[in-house]
Order: C-alpha cells, then sequence, then structure tokens
C-alpha cells in the first residue's frame, strides 16, 4: 500500500477493499488493543472509509494504511460513526457478491419461525406444488411482458442466509406488488413448489414487507402461562404490554396448572409485531408465545409446547 499508484489503484478500488474487510487487520493496528472498538468490523470499515476519502483528497501521506498516516496526526476517532449493520452487509454484498460477517435476514429468524417461515434449503425436501412461506432478500431482478397482453411480470433472485431461490412473480402478483418488489428488498413470499429438470422455482401468490410479516395473513396469537406467573408479577406486566399494542389478531392464554391446561380468549387483540414478541418472551421466557393462523392450525416448525412437561386435557373457554 505504501507504493500504491493513485492513478491505478484509486479511490473505488480501495473503497472496495475495506468494504470487503480486506483492509479490517491493518485499520485495526492503528486503534489501541484495549479500545473496545478494535475489533468491532463496523468501526474499521468506517475509519477505513475515512482513510480512503483522505489520502485521495491528499489530506494523507502515500502510505495510506503506514504508521506515520494514522498516527500523525491522530484521528479524532471519535468523530467516526461506525457503520450500521445494514450497511456493512450492504458494502460486503457490494464488493464481494456475497456476505461475510452475517445476513440481513438473520436477526429476524427466531421471530420469522413463529409464523411457519422456513429456510430456503428446507425446500428441496418439500413436494412439487407445495405451499410454503419464506423470508429473504432480492439480490437480482429481472422484469418482463408477457406475450399477447403484454403485461407486467419478474423473476428474481432470492436469498436467505440458507441459499438461493428462484421466483416468479405473474403478472396479477406483481401488479399489486411492483413497489416492493425491488433489488435489496427485505420480503416474506407465500408460493408454491414448481419442480422440473433444472431445478426448484417458486411461484408466488403473497409478497408482504419483512417488518409486515405478521400483519398480513389473519394470525391469532397464543401466550402460555403457568400458575406461578399467574400469582406473580408477570400477569399486570402481561396486560400492560399487550394493551400498548392495539390490533387485529386475537390473543388467547393457555394456562397451565399441573397437567391441566385450559385456553382462553381474551378480550385482548394485538399487533404482533417483532417488539411484542421480543417483549413477551423476554417476560415470560422462550416457547411462551405462539402465532397460529386463524384456520386452527399452527405454522410448520413451531414447538407448540415446552419440551420437558406433561400435558392433560385442555379445555377451552372464552373469557
Amino acid at each position: 500500500v505504501r507504493r500504491i499508484d493513485t492513478r491505478r489503484v484509486n479511490k473505488k478500488v480501495l473503497e472496495a477493499l475495506v468494504k470487503a474487510g480486506v483492509m479490517d487487520s491493518i485499520v485495526q493496528s492503528s486503534i489501541e488493543p484495549t479500545d473496545p472498538r478494535s475489533s468491532d468490523a463496523r468501526f474499521l470499515r468506517a475509519l477505513g472509509l475515512r482513510k480512503v476519502h483522505a489520502l485521495i483528497e491528499k489530506k494523507l501521506s502515500p502510505s495510506l494504511f503506514g504508521q506515520q498516516s494514522f498516527l500523525t496526526p491522530p484521528d479524532p476517532l471519535e468523530d467516526i460513526e461506525p457503520l450500521t449493520e445494514e450497511e456493512l452487509l450492504a458494502a460486503e454484498k457490494e464488493s464481494l457478491g456475497f456476505y461475510i460477517t452475517g445476513h440481513p435476514i438473520e436477526k429476524f429468524k427466531k421471530h420469522l419461525a413463529l409464523s411457519g417461515v422456513r429456510e430456503i434449503a428446507s425446500l428441496e425436501s418439500m413436494k412439487d406444488q407445495g405451499t410454503a412461506i419464506v423470508a429473504g432478500i432480492i439480490t437480482d431482478l429481472r422484469k418482463s411482458y408477457t406475450r399477447g397482453k403484454g403485461e407486467p411480470m419478474a423473476a428474481f433472485i432470492f436469498e436467505d442466509d440458507t441459499g438461493i431461490l428462484e421466483c416468479i412473480a405473474f403478472p396479477d402478483v406483481y401488479k399489486e406488488n411492483s413497489d416492493i418488489i425491488l433489488k435489496n428488498n427485505l420480503l416474506v413470499l407465500t408460493g408454491s413448489i414448481d419442480r422440473s429438470e433444472k431445478g426448484i422455482k417458486f411461484l408466488l401468490r403473497e409478497v408482504s414487507r419483512l417488518e409486515e410479516a405478521f400483519q398480513q395473513r389473519g394470525l391469532k396469537v397464543e401466550i402460555t402461562l403457568d400458575e406461578e406467573q399467574v400469582k406473580g408479577k408477570e400477569l399486570a406486566e402481561l396486560k400492560s404490554l399487550l394493551s400498548s399494542r392495539p390490533g387485529n389478531a386475537p390473543v388467547y392464554v393457555r394456562l397451565r396448572s399441573g397437567e391441566t391446561e385450559t385456553l382462553f380468549l381474551t378480550e385482548e387483540s394485538i399487533t404482533p409485531d417483532f417488539g411484542i414478541i421480543e417483549e413477551v418472551t423476554g417476560l415470560l421466557g422462550e416457547g411462551s408465545l405462539r402465532i397460529i393462523r386463524n384456520n386452527g392450525h399452527s405454522p410448520e416448525g413451531i414447538a407448540g409446547r415446552r419440551p420437558g412437561r406433561k400435558h392433560g386435557k385442555t379445555n377451552v373457554r372464552k373469557q
């Protein structure tokens, strides 16, 4: 780097190297080892991009990542804002064509599983024409027109952290969702498997934004409480949480007492977004909340009961 010719290795090239993480260890050497930011990729790459800009503007010596260029004069590190997680991942994808430090869908997977969302890799085991729900990001998009009527449609590559999937949005679906079927958008898709000799294609039926995953499919919420929790402060806190998130999904409470379970329909209806799911499971524990389709069946893949418990007869009551 000390001998680079900035006419050939220009700003774009240097930025790509930083975004790809190639310069992480070099940038890291300019920070005190005791500084917690020295192991934060978001900060290291923000600092690296600052150095690139300074070099191109001739504010640093040509030894971009040498000791002098970092420490003389010292950088005002406190003024550097780390990249967001989304910016970090987008930069990796832009420069390398794939993600290194994570995947945009990763932090949502626990919650998405509550509504029956499957991993793309799991579709290989499904039968032809089977219906599934998947979540991920559009990485490549091709628009076209049907023969005859010339109606717009789209084909795109959809990706999660387990694999990629070719998706087809025919004119009726594309017309309703063209504003969100865009490259780099995080989406939840409902569709059917179309198997052929060339592999699997996913024929879309419904499309929604990731943040609206629990709002467009007619769901209900079931919360499990043990007898001890009803007697404690958790019940009052739960009622306060539910009241703060009014919506259209009715809330059921499954009360466990010994080996008997009683299911109550409460007066609450909520919007089951990521926030309320995190708060309820934080209050009552993992496995305390599940989301059920209004046809009465739990989405595939949801553990309806906590492990290690015996369950007797379930009574259903309306409260």
